[in-house]
């Protein structure tokens, strides 16, 4: 019982291991009892862990005698002639295969035997008609390893036939490629399915499916090219199907009414890049055991179509994802129906992420405020009056772990203003910012102790030295990520966090690079300097010529920024003194040669705002016009 006992967990503990080759192959020498729990682990998912040739290699043994002649490959090739039996029945052990790892494999292969029998090079390029024979190859040696693990295997529990390169056939028809319904082990072997990746466009493919398959726990729909219909027989079919995430798709009503089916079971549904034309999410909101909806990067949400989840009755909703494509009219903006959707889950909601809405949204701060059990919150800002609410909700969800303050810029132009300069004026030294200095401060004394990850993405939002590092000495939260944008003395905000990191023993990071690896990327500081005085040149220049008009200062800020990013990475001092120049050359043309013309309501005309940077010139040659007789003349001395 006890050796019983030992063994389960011993099992267990190998299991966990699965993605760690290296360990189970140290597990393979202890002895033949940790080897035989080891080696069937490995070879669970093999093409997962490696693209070795030496694997589709171990699998020819096991062919029929009749799959050489199938495959098509080389007459001399010597691994299918009888040789010393397999230790292993390794076809038995697969339970996870991913067709586009089972393809890299082959490919592998494929090109290993061409380089031992013919000499050629892996990485010569290959004709039209070597790339055709190439794929076919590809495809006819899937097929037989597929019939083999189909044969041999007594339960495969997750299938992928979604592919990430178009080099290989399977975008089409997986029938075709595969050919399910000739083998007759495909029912008892695809019986135990728990996990399921599409595609292709073969409808007759996910009717056999249909039909064999009832205990699918997760299905994936990726890379579908039409048809789409095809799926919702095998939605139906499933007993219990937890999780379903569809990409790429613009015709959802009939797999939306197939979730009818599934509404006692359904725990997690994602929608990525997706277009809802012509449907209903009523089906949706009778998924009352729902834990995550994620609508990520898809269009048309309107308040229409969220409609039904602002009166549903979920449980235990513990993640909102919503990410808008485009912003939406005002009359579609579902502002209502997301506060009540949150307001409904308030006390399961653990992660919640609402950008690219495009309007003010005061009535969702005001239901995240309720939200006790928040650990994860990514919202936007989109005007000042938010940011007390923000506090609020810092202050009120005792349970945040991880922050992240998106900022809407087009809803803070007409709150900016000049910071001072070390002299004390304003307005002398750089472009528009809000003032961030008042509220800074007072986010470091609402943060508790559990925050590790906080993001104040705001580039218009403008903090002083002293300010990041009275914020970080009052802080409580054990931060590891912080994160903000700012373009004044950089250097001495990389001084300041790296002495608070030392003062607390730990390396903070910036975004996704460290403060060592962000400060040895970037040139000398005498560059550095220049680049950023550029920078603020250029962007003061424009406030002067285009004063008042918030449209044009926007646009020009706009396209400042993304030319100065174009080059963020360049090292050669060199090159970068040249752009520089252009910058500043940039900047004195249109000071002195771009004007600002202001309509006059009382005159009913234009008027046109000549500063004393503009070059007007003397006009001598008109005021003094030279005679034809001295216009000769002087054309003739000039020749």
């Amino acid at each position: 019982m006890t050796c019983q006992i030992f063994a389960e967990i011993l099992e267990k503990i190998l299991e966990n291991l699965e993605d760690d080759k290296n360990t189970l192959f140290s597990c393979m020498l202890v002895n033949r009892y940790w080897c035989k729990l080891a080696v069937r682990i490995l070879w669970s998912k093999p093409f997962h862990l490696s693209y070795s040739p030496k694997l589709v290699r171990s699998y020819l043994p096991f062919f029929p005698p009749d799959s050489k002649v199938t495959i098509g490959l080389n007459h001399s090739f010597q691994p299918f002639q009888k040789s010393n039996p397999p230790l292993f029945d390794y076809p038995s052990f697969i339970r996870r295969i991913s067709v586009y790892y089972m393809c890299c494999g082959i490919r592998s292969f494929i090109l290993d035997i061409q380089f031992r029998d013919q000499g050629d090079s892996k990485q010569r390029r290959y004709t039209d008609a070597e790339w055709i024979l190439f794929t076919r190859q590809t495809q006819n040696l899937s097929r037989e390893l597929f019939k083999l693990f189909l044969t041999r295997s007594p339960n495969i529990l997750s299938l992928n036939l979604a592919m990430q390169e178009r080099d290989f056939c399977l975008r089409e028809n997986p029938n075709k490629f595969l050919a399910l319904d000739r083998y007759k082990s495909a029912k008892f072997a695809l019986s135990k399915l728990r996990q399921f990746s599409s595609g292709g466009e073969g409808k007759k493919f996910y009717e056999i499916l249909s039909k064999f398959c009832h205990n699918i726990k997760s299905f994936n729909i990726i890379y579908n090219f039409g048809d789409y219909c095809k799926f919702e027989n095998l939605i139906k079919s499933q007993k219990n199907l937890e999780h379903l995430q569809i990409h790429h798709m613009s015709s959802l009503k009939e797999i939306l009414n197939s979730l009818e089916s599934q509404f006692m079971s359904l725990r997690t549904l994602e929608f990525w890049d997706c277009v809802f034309t012509d449907t209903s999410l009523d089906y949706v909101s009778k998924c009352f055991k729902l834990e995550r909806i994620i609508f990520h990067y898809c269009s048309n949400l309107t308040a229409e179509l969220l409609y039904p989840l602002s009166l549903a009755k979920f449980q235990n909703i513990k993640t909102i994802y919503f990410r808008f494509k485009e912003r939406l009219d005002h009359k579609d903006r579902p502002i209502d129906e997301l506060a009540n959707l949150i307001e409904i889950s308030n006390s399961t909601l653990s992660d919640l992420y609402i950008q690219g809405i495009g309007y003010p949204s005061i009535r969702i701060f005001q239901a995240i405020v309720n939200c006790k059990n928040l650990q994860k919150l990514s919202i936007q800002i989109q005007i000042l009056g938010e940011f007390p609410l923000l506090l609020h909700i810092m202050k009120s969800c005792k349970k945040l772990h991880s922050i992240s303050v998106q900022e809407n810029p087009k809803f803070f132009v007409e709150n900016f203003f000049l910071p001072p300069t070390s002299s004390g004026s304003i307005g002398n030294s750089m472009d528009s910012y809000l003032d961030a200095n008042e509220f800074f401060p007072q986010i470091s004394q609402i943060l508790n102790e559990d925050v590790n990850h906080l993001v104040l993405n705001l580039p218009n939002c403008w903090i002083t030295p002293e300010t990041l590092r009275l914020f970080l000495n009052n802080c409580k939260a054990n931060l590891e990520y912080l994160r903000w944008q700012s373009f004044h003395n950089i250097q001495l905000f990389v001084e300041i966090v790296e002495e608070y990191g030392r003062k607390m023993g730990k390396e903070i990071k910036y975004g996704n690079w460290k403060w060592e690896q962000f400060r040895d990327n970037v040139a000398s500081k005498k560059t550095r300097l220049a680049v950023l005085n550029a920078y603020k040149y250029l962007l003061k220049t424009q406030k002067e010529t285009f004063n008042g008009d918030f449209l044009a200062i926007s646009e020009a800020r706009r396209k400042t920024r993304e030319e100065f990013l174009k080059n963020k990475n360049e090292t050669d001092e060199i090159e970068i003194n040249n752009q520089v120049n252009q910058a500043l050359e940039a900047a004195e043309f249109i000071k002195s040669n771009v004007i600002q013309a202001v309509f006059d309501e009382k005159a009913n005309r234009f008027k046109a705002k000549i500063t004393e940077n503009t070059e007007l010139g003397d006009n001598e040659s008109i005021k003094n016009p030279l005679s034809i007789k001295e216009l000769k003349e002087k054309m003739k001395c000039e020749s």
